[in-house]
């Protein structure tokens, strides 16, 4: 259960009230961590479109790689929200089986090269940023472009502020994960 409770909707900012209004035109429905953001109604805008920008747009990586960063970092964190989506959304955008067995990503051969050494990246930086070693980013830089590089850090510290927000709060999953993918919305 989450620890706040969310805000109800006659007594949500105006600002909050538009926002939400979008999202339930995107998904369908609100999401669950955005009425208990309501306490505080820039949060709301600010990670909505934070969320969006880090959704849309040229990013090198592959979307599926980055919903396996996303999901691997929102597992180590333990957030029960993010890892219900984000695993929704990598089945649905490639990601497949590889949903299910993240958590032997070092070992399991259904993952390449590359996608091992971004998981162990992520990990790092989601762990403790100031112990990537050199031989670590060394083979980063052997397998990614330095634009890989940023865009894959900068991934994987957001999906860290977005699981701490919604693990610190206790929010709980909104059922995405149970969904077949042609259930889920087009958002995802």
């Amino acid at each position: 259960m989450a620890r706040l409770d969310p805000v109800p909707p006659d007594a949500r900012r105006w600002s909050t009230r538009v926002w939400l209004w979008i999202m339930r035109r995107t998904f369908g429905r609100e999401l669950r961590p955005y009425p208990v953001f309501a306490h505080a109604p820039k949060v709301v805008g600010n990670v909505m479109l934070m969320n969006m920008l880090f959704e849309m747009g040229d990013w090198a990586l592959p979307v599926e790689l980055r919903k396996l960063v996303h999901l691997r970092v929102a597992q180590l964190i333990g957030c029960e929200f993010c890892q219900d989506i984000i695993a929704a959304a990598g089945r649905k955008r490639g990601a497949g089986g590889k949903v299910d067995r993240l958590a032997d990503w070092a070992t399991d051969p259904a993952f390449s090269e590359r996608e091992r050494a971004a998981l162990g990246y992520a990990e790092m930086v989601t762990i403790s940023p100031t112990d990537v070693s050199d031989a670590q980013f060394a083979e980063l830089r052997r397998l990614f472009s330095d634009r890989e590089i940023v865009e894959l850090t900068a991934q994987a510290s957001f999906e860290g502020f977005r699981a701490r927000m919604g693990r610190s709060l206790r929010i709980e999953h909104d059922g995405f994960e149970e969904m077949r993918p042609e259930q889920l919305p087009a958002a995802l």
